[in-house]
């Protein structure tokens, strides 16, 4: 049955309809002798003599000879495939989503082989089209990946770059042939509903052998308090205790938000000192100037190791740091004026060193303020050149390269802060957004946002399953990474920036410490409750902060000392560590590397 005639004007309006074959008496009339080639649009047209000539937008097609004219859209054209029943190494049947870009080649060849390939005798073709050309080989990749990983691995996105790999080489083999091209690595995302039931029980156990284990360091803590002739304290987590054994459905934190608010800070510091950590603090690491400073926070009074660094990248700006996934190995990233630095925390060797140029040779005055790590690439955020990535690190054969990913999502932006990668997304702040992606596909396509409230980002913490962030007005946020969009807000500030936050746990307690600019004290909220645990500086203010289970450490406002805590004693600092002694320039970054004991 033949198809009815095409009504052009109509065809291009929709973005789905992709090419379409006009024969000359259906564009040609003895009034209209001519056709202008829409924006958006290449066309190659047939002579009678059987040549083919290729008219870009804005050209025109005389009519003498023509036979018919090929349209095909210029643009990208984005497709989504859907594949059911992939069974992964486990037995789990998951569902999986493909996302990618394709175009026409516009070149005379391409375009022939399109209409033979694609076209055929049709006399149009749309995205559902393109998706039936690379549907079998998607399949087949989705299969080929997917039979030999766990389901875990699989929903959890795990080995990200080699699906996307895999998925444009399978699908080079069908698209090349048929004039088309991928503009992006296709981003494959796996789901599987009975997996996420297993998931979903096992979190159940989790959550009911937690409850056991809190109720066990509740006893511990009694126990403890009693030990040390700490009547009160005894008394207190006594009560708690009882409560807990009465109510076993709910949780300790809900429990001590129960009690008045001087009771709710004695059981805090009480949970947290009579209930240590098993983290551990081996180095408290300070950038300022050149220099990179190690203190021992068992001898803090001067740095056990420092080194200077001299590199292409320039003065330090930032520390982070970094711990491999294969074998547990700490590096340092140092962001510096003009790059990252990579440090093995181990000797202070500079590894890799990642520089960057200023697009339009335009003089920076600030530097990378955070650096994140994949393995193969290295993010950088920096507040005037935006978000700045290194790729092929370590990949045999290939050239390291930099570019912008994110060029037009923070250009013009006043403030880009705070690159992490956590679980193969990439989390960075740009004014008064957080942004997320797949580390390994970073495009403006695939970025979700999180929207804070009405000043800009000045600190990013993503951990687990939560993201938290501050403002240059004091607000702290929460969302679920998995949920884009308005955040909650977990505390109003008083107007000034907080310029760190973490969250970490204590006493068995989730809690989120935050320095402010300008208070007297770093302070630690117990997430769920209003209750603000003030560890007192005396007459300093705070700037920064870096915390673990066992100590806590800031940078006062004047970047000349670190200001050092005990877990459970915030009435003072049991140490100030005089960095300016130490050097010469004022402190830029701090951070904390951490072990655990056994």
């Amino acid at each position: 049955m033949q198809s009815a005639p095409i009504d052009f004007e109509a065809f291009r309006s929709v973005p789905e309809h992709v090419a379409a074959i006009l024969p000359a008496e259906q564009v040609f009339s003895l009034l209209r002798r001519s056709f202008d080639v829409p924006v958006g649009w290449v066309a190659l047209a047939s002579h009678a003599d059987g040549v083919r000539t290729l008219v870009h937008a804005g050209e025109s097609v005389e009519a003498a000879g023509i036979t018919d004219l090929l349209l095909v859209r210029s643009t990208p054209v984005p497709l989504e495939l859907h594949e059911m029943h992939i069974p992964s190494a486990d037995g789990y049947q998951c569902h999986a989503q493909v996302r990618l870009s394709v175009s026409i080649a516009c070149e005379p060849a391409d375009l022939e082989s399109f209409r033979q390939a694609v076209l055929g005798s049709a006399d149009r073709a749309t995205a559902d089209t393109l998706r039936t050309l690379v549907q079998w080989q998607c399949r087949r990749a989705l299969v080929q990946f997917a039979e030999k990983r766990p389901a875990a691995d699989l929903v959890d996105g795990k080995d990200r770059e080699a699906a996307s790999a895999l998925m444009a080489e399978r699908l080079h083999a069908v698209l090349f042939p048929a004039g088309l091209i991928s503009h992006q690595a296709p981003l494959t995302q796996f789901e599987c509903s009975a997996f996420a039931e297993v998931r979903r029980e096992q979190a159940e156990v989790a959550r009911l052998r937690d409850k056991q284990a809190a109720h066990q360091q509740l006893q511990n803590a009694v126990a403890e308090a009693r030990r040390q002739h700490l009547s009160h304290l005894e008394t207190l987590l006594a009560q708690l205790q009882t409560l807990s054994d009465k109510t076993p459905a709910v949780g300790v934190a809900d429990l001590i938000r129960t009690f008045a608010e001087p009771q709710r800070g004695q059981l805090y510091a009480a949970l947290w000192n009579l209930l240590p950590g098993e983290e551990r603090t081996q180095w408290i690491v300070a950038v300022a100037g050149m220099e990179l400073l190690c203190f021992d926070p068992t001898l803090p009074d001067a740095p056990a190791r420092r080194v200077r660094i001299d590199g292409a990248a320039g003065a330090l700006r930032s520390v982070r740091i970094h711990r491999q996934p294969d074998d547990g190995k700490v590096i340092l990233l140092v962001g510096a004026a003009r790059g990252v630095y990579e440090v093995d925390v181990d000797d202070l060797r500079v590894g890799r060193e990642h520089v960057f140029a200023p697009s339009g040779g335009r003089e920076l005055h600030g530097g990378v303020n955070a650096a994140a790590t994949t393995g193969h690439h290295c993010f950088g955020t920096h507040s005037e050149a935006g978000l700045i990535r290194w790729a092929s690190l370590g990949v045999e054969g290939e050239v390291p390269w930099v570019d912008s990913p994110l060029a037009e999502l923070t250009a013009g932006a006043k403030a880009v802060r705070g690159a992490q990668v956590l679980r193969g997304q990439l989390v960075l702040s740009v004014d008064k957004h957080v942004l997320a992606c797949p580390a390994d596909a970073v495009t403006p396509a695939n970025t979700q946002r999180f929207e804070g409230g009405i000043a800009r980002i000045t600190a990013v913490h993503a951990i687990g399953d939560d993201l938290f962030a501050a403002d240059e007005v004091g607000d702290l946020w929460q969302w679920a990474l998995a949920s884009p969009g308005r955040g909650r807000c977990l505390r109003r500030g008083e107007g000034s920036p907080v310029e760190s936050l973490q969250r970490i746990i204590a006493g068995g307690l989730p809690h989120l410490v935050f320095a402010e600019r300008r208070a007297t004290a770093l302070q630690l909220i117990p997430l769920g409750d209003t209750f603000v645990c003030r560890y007192e500086t005396g007459d300093d203010t705070v700037r920064r902060a870096a915390v673990s289970e066992d100590l806590l450490v800031a940078m006062n406002e004047a970047r000349d000392r670190l200001l050092c805590w005990r877990p459970g004693e915030p009435r003072e600092p049991f140490t100030t560590i005089n960095v300016a002694a130490q050097c010469s320039h004022s402190i830029q970054d701090l951070c904390l590397v951490t072990e655990t004991s056994v």
